[in-house]
């Protein structure tokens, strides 16, 4: 059971288990997990693969060749405009179908909400 804690309150209770767990408490829960993964994260894992102690040097120069490689070819594709690109997602059947099915997900979602 949900239910409103006032007019004016964002305040949600959840009457599970435990009564006194409001949707702030769980944001901020789960706003403080992510933030200390990520920085947790941005210390373990390397910004460069030359400074990788885990690497041997085969493995680190295997890597580093392929990095070079990815690099070089980022934007060279020149094979078709963006206004021909447009006009092929916008007669693409697939691109409608989809666009249907989420639209009617958030039509399901407003309805039962």
């Amino acid at each position: 059971m949900v239910s409103k804690a006032g007019a004016g309150s964002s305040s949600v209770r959840l009457n599970f288990r435990c009564p006194t767990i409001t949707t702030d408490r769980l944001d901020a829960v789960e706003g403080v997990a992510t933030v200390g993964l990520g920085i947790i994260f941005a210390f373990i894992l390397p910004s460069n693969p030359r400074d990788t102690p885990k690497l041997n040097e085969a493995q680190r120069a295997w890597v580093l060749h392929n990095l070079q490689l990815e690099r070089g070819s980022s934007d060279t594709n020149h094979g078709i405009s963006s206004g021909r690109a447009f006009i092929m997602a916008v007669t693409d059947p697939k691109l409608w179908l989809f666009t249907g099915c989420l639209y009617c997900t958030y039509i399901a979602g407003a309805v039962v909400q």
